[in-house]
């Protein structure tokens, strides 16, 4: 059984934002989606989507809104504001293969795109991009 992401994205970046403000900003750009905030460490982490929501409604409108995703964001403070690390990924747990239905990988890949633009839109940090 595999349990790693099929697909991810990942960037660090430099922001002349405290971490503390990061982690509000972040949080309030992803207003109700699942947000966690954990202060003391710097991380936020947003989930969206569900596992069982998408393998119900398969190949079909539903089944691709409901694609799991999360972007994990970590914020350290630095003189001149703080550095954040951060990825987007599936969630989609255990599964036999890496098989998706027909078109969820190209969806699924716009969802993460779609993460990490808002996180830097958000975040305005000195050396956008990901990989």
């Amino acid at each position: 059984m595999k349990r790693e992401p099929i697909q991810q994205i990942s960037a660090h970046w430099d922001t002349p934002l405290s971490s503390e403000e990061v982690l509000t900003a972040v949080s309030g750009a992803f207003e109700g989606e699942k947000v966690t905030t954990d202060a003391s460490s710097g991380i936020v982490e947003v989930r969206s989507g569900s596992n069982f929501k998408y393998r119900m409604w398969g190949e079909s409108w539903n089944g691709y809104k409901n694609l799991p995703v999360a972007l994990a964001l970590e914020a350290r403070d630095t003189p001149e504001g703080s550095t954040v690390d951060v990825r987007a990924f599936d969630t989609f747990g255990f599964r036999m293969t890496d098989h998706l239905f027909m078109g969820a990988d190209v969806t699924l890949k716009s969802k993460l795109v779609h993460l990490m633009e808002v996180a830097s839109s958000t975040l305005k940090p000195h050396n956008p991009g990901w990989s």
